[in-house]
Order: structure tokens, then C-alpha cells, then sequence
């Protein structure tokens, strides 16, 4: 779901929100978000909207039902001769139809399709988590964002913001939900940081080894911290996720890097979940070295050696 805001007060502000997935969804964003919100703006003299790909009468519909009538400006579905999102056309449409101002809307979504959408239309987006899609594709849908040219800072990690994006975001989010204080988020932030960088080292500046994968495992390191993985844990979490991620290309900075992001930070917490049950790659399983650091060397040597005429085959298909 995407909802647009509009501050009455001053005329132009908007905010957005987009409507996806099924009724159920509808249901869980009126219980455990969207009507807090709503009856929030709506003290403070902002209005909302709601744009979807849903067909036009069952986005009203499923609006009427959950919140009632009078809650948003106007709600639009899928109609005849619009194109559907990503495509910001009937975005446009809604916002001249109000008299929205796009320097002052905001386009809130649950899903990749939707950041992708308020990028698009040149607007901030913002993620929901209690939507239907998960904290990986929003976070890849804002290095998306980033890729494209999005005039937004970025935190850099390894010289590159595409890298300090995968290895924070993911666990502050996930810190934040699980009600860690400050200090213990920073901590893992940290960790991840500093593991994705140790990965990094050895694979140089340049190479055709995906380095958004590197910062993957980083923050999986950092949200198997918080979940509780001592020393031994993280061991396993770098050499698990090396294993079944490495060879994973950098072909340029475009938008596939959200998904080779998304990629990277699920694998990194699916290689903590094989050690809690007790299945790790052992040595002598591809580059699986004898410990740890020599698997993170057999990176390295991988990335920076054996990838070198893969680069230069990349360079040439990208300017055939």
C-alpha cells in the first residue's frame, strides 16, 4: 500500500500511500499502522491518498471497509489506460488532482515496487515493515534509489555507499525492532562495518567480486550479534555465507545492485541459521579454507586473481 500526505495549512504538501498484496493486508496495515498514522496527520492538517495497482472499485472498497469513509482525500486504483506502477504516471495524476506540491509529498510503500514508484516521481519514499515484504527489499530498493542518482547522503563503508547502505541499514533496522538500546545497535553496526571491510581488503579496490555480497555477510555478522552469536557463531556466519555467495559479479553501479544487495543480507542471516542448526560448510568444501581467515584469504585470491579476465570479459559485453 502507498499513501500520499498533503499539509492543508500549506497548500501542495502530500503524503502517499500505496495499497498492494490482498484484503488481509489491508487489515493488517489498519490495526497496526496506517489509522495511527492517519488520524495523526489529519489532527496536524495534512491530508492522505492512497495509490495501488489493485483494480479502482475494490481499492475503494477495501478503504471503505477498514477505515471508514472521509479518512482520504482521494483513492485510486487500477483504471483503464493508466499504466500501473512502477511507472509514476497515475501517481502524477492524483497529485495535480489535489493541488500536491512534489517538493512537500511523501510516498509511503511496502514493497520495492513502491520505493521504486515514489523514486520515479522524483519523491522521498518511505519503507513500511508491517507490510507484506520484508526488511531486505526495502533497504535494496533504497540502494536503487542511490544508483539512479537520488541526491540523498549515503553512509560509506569500504569506499562505497552501496556497501555502507547493505552493511547498516539492515542492522539498526533490525536492532530497532527488536528494542535494542543505542549503544548495542552502534555496536553491531560496527562489527558488520569492520567484518565487511576485513572481507574487502583482500579483494581489492577494483573487481569484477560483487562487493555489496561482502557487506551482505558483514550484516548478517551484525544481526547474528544480536541475536546472540558469540565469536564462534560468527565464524561459522562469514564462512557459511562465503561459501554459497562468492562469484556473485560487479558488472557496474546500476539498479540490479538492490537486488545483488537483498541477495547478500539474506544470505549472510541464512549462514547464521545453518550454524544454530547445526550445519556449516566444513574445509575442502570448494574454498571453504581451514578456518575463517582462510576462507576470507581464498576470497580474496578468488576476487583478485581469478576474477581479472572476468572483468575485462564484463568490460567487453557492456560496450559491445
Amino acid at each position: 500500500m502507498s499513501v500520499c500526505f498533503h499539509r492543508l495549512a500549506a497548500p501542495g504538501q502530500l503524503v502517499l500511500f500505496a495499497m498492494g498484496g490482498t484484503a488481509y493486508l489491508a487489515l493488517e496495515i489498519a490495526w497496526r499502522g496506517t489509522t495511527h498514522w492517519t488520524m495523526f496527520l489529519a489532527a496536524e492538517g495534512i491530508q492522505c491518498a492512497v495509490f495501488s495497482n489493485k483494480a479502482d472499485a475494490l481499492c475503494g472498497g477495501i478503504i471503505a471497509h477498514y477505515f471508514g469513509t472521509g479518512r482520504f482525500a482521494a483513492v485510486r486504483g487500477n483504471r483503464p489506460g493508466v499504466p500501473t506502477k512502477p511507472d509514476p504516471t497515475g501517481l502524477y495524476a492524483l497529485m495535480t488532482e489535489l493541488g500536491a506540491d512534489p517538493a512537500a509529498t511523501l510516498f509511503v510503500g511496502d514493497s520495492d515496487v513502491d520505493i521504486l514508484t515514489g523514486h520515479n516521481a522524483q519523491l522521498p519514499a518511505m519503507g513500511a515493515l508491517w507490510g507484506f515484504r520484508g526488511r531486505a527489499e526495502l533497504t535494496a530498493a533504497g540502494a536503487d534509489a542511490r544508483m539512479n542518482g537520488c541526491e540523498m547522503p549515503v553512509v560509506i563503508c569500504s569506499g562505497s555507499g552501496n556497501q555502507g547502505i547493505t552493511a547498516s541499514v539492515p542492522v539498526w533496522r533490525y536492532g530497532v525492532q527488536t528494542g535494542r538500546d543505542r549503544e548495542t545497535i552502534l555496536r553491531a553496526v560496527c562489527l558488520s562495518d569492520l567484518i565487511t571491510i576485513h572481507q574487502k581488503t583482500g579483494i581489492g579496490r577494483l573487481s569484477a567480486y560483487c562487493g555489496a555480497v561482502s557487506a551482505g555477510v558483514g550484516a548478517g555478522c551484525g544481526i547474528a550479534w544480536l541475536r546472540g552469536a558469540g565469536y564462534e557463531g560468527i565464524c561459522h556466519t562469514i564462512t557459511n555465507a562465503a561459501a554459497m555467495i562468492s562469484g556473485c559479479i560487479c558488472d557496474g553501479a546500476k539498479a540490479s545492485c538492490a537486488s545483488k544487495i537483498a541477495m547478500g543480507v539474506e544470505t549472510g542471516i541464512l549462514g547464521y541459521n545453518m550454524y544454530l542448526r547445526g550445519n556449516s560448510f566444513q574445509p575442502g568444501d570448494g574454498i571453504v579454507g581451514r578456518d575463517v581467515e582462510q576462507t576470507i584469504r581464498n576470497v580474496g585470491i578468488l576476487a583478485s586473481q581469478g576474477m581479472k579476465e572476468t572483468d575485462r570479459v564484463i568490460l567487453k559485453i557492456m560496450t559491445e
